[in-house]
């Protein structure tokens, strides 16, 4: 059994909803004041890690949740420098070994804060210059690396020590948003002036530019097999990442286009925010199979055995969570929550 964790910006509430019965099971509050846009969940399932900015204040809050009573079991205060939090878009990742929930809060400076998950606690930080667009971690939880613009860079960190060990720094990195293979080879970064670039993640050489219009969001199989890239534009790439050849190009329509890979890699489900629909995409064939109604959505995530697709939205000014059956690529359930949803995360 599961649980979706949809984090709404309306009274800055947390809701739980079985994946087993659709049902919203609890409702909690995540912190009295500010607004909140950033959720994971460790890979052991156990917590839930939600942060959001603190108005007019020096510092970001970090709500920690039980996954097994849904309840706040700690709030973490991390300072963001000099001058209040400037911008709401807070990004947050958990190695996958599951010890550390590193977190870049954009303020005057970016900085970057460590909390160890066994004690909940603030345990260093790191400030540098520019804006913040992106964190990965390696697979192996070795490597943190974070995408600025202005000064247009990518930041490694070592884990083990917290500390920068390089700055990827060049004139044509305008980076938009960084990804990582799921076998830590790759670093995949968006440009501005309608490029991928593919690094050696270890050696941080160039291996491949890529034509891209627009390019914003990244997914991968699970295999490393393929990317698929979305445009700002309404196209969606599909990529060979062993040669680095693009395989194909289809247009889905404007508007934001979010997306997420079944981890059976079967599907593809491509989100496009303007006409208010969700596609399925089948991998072996790169064809759209299904099309499927969600009025205004905004995010969506898949369940770890791949049966359903839990899509936000904000449905008539109310928020909403639709459930899509992989099999039928259907919806089997809509689920009301509180209005203006901003994210969403899914249990293991």
């Amino acid at each position: 059994m599961g649980y979706v964790y949809v984090l709404s910006a309306t009274n800055r509430q947390v809701s739980v909803i079985d994946t087993k019965t659709h049902a919203l099971i609890a409702v909690n509050q995540v912190t009295n004041a500010g607004d909140g846009n950033g959720i994971v969940v460790t890979p052991n399932g156990q917590f839930v890690y939600i942060v959001s900015f603190l108005l007019f204040t020096p510092f970001s809050n970090v709500a920690v949740f039980d996954t097994k009573t849904h309840s706040r079991i700690a709030n973490i205060r991390i300072p963001v420098g000099n001058g209040i939090n400037v911008n709401n878009k807070n990004l947050i990742a958990v190695t996958p070994d599951g010890r550390y929930v590193y977190i870049v809060v954009r303020s005057i400076n970016t900085l970057v804060a460590v909390i160890c998950t066994k004690t909940h606690d603030l345990i260093g930080t790191l400030l540098f210059g520019g804006d913040a667009q992106e964190i990965r971690i390696s697979p192996n939880s070795q490597f943190a690396y974070i995408a600025t613009s202005s000064p247009n860079q990518v930041i490694t960190i070592d884990i083990k020590t917290n500390k920068v060990i390089n700055i990827l720094s060049k004139s044509n990195i305008a980076a938009n948003r960084l990804a990582l293979t799921p076998d830590g080879q790759s670093l995949y970064i968006s440009l501005f002036t309608n490029e991928v670039l593919v690094i050696d993640s270890k050696t941080y050489a160039l291996i491949s530019k890529l034509n891209v219009t627009e390019p914003f969001l990244f997914a991968f199989t699970s295999d490393s097999r393929y990317a698929y890239i979305t445009s700002r534009n309404g196209e969606v790439t599909v990529v060979d990442v062993k040669s680095n050849t693009i395989m194909g190009k289809f247009n889905l329509g404007s508007g934001s286009l979010r997306l997420a890979v079944s981890p059976q890699n079967k599907w593809v489900y491509i989100l496009e925010s303007m006409h208010g629909r969700v596609y399925a995409i089948e991998t072996k064939s790169n064809r759209v199979v299904a099309t499927i109604s969600v009025p205004s959505p905004i995010d969506l995530r898949i369940t770890p055995d791949s049966q359903y697709v839990y899509t936000i939205s904000n449905d008539a000014g109310s928020g909403a969570v639709y459930t899509i059956d992989t099999k039928t690529n259907r919806i089997v359930a809509k689920t009301l929550i509180n209005s203006n949803p901003r994210v969403i995360a899914i249990t293991p």
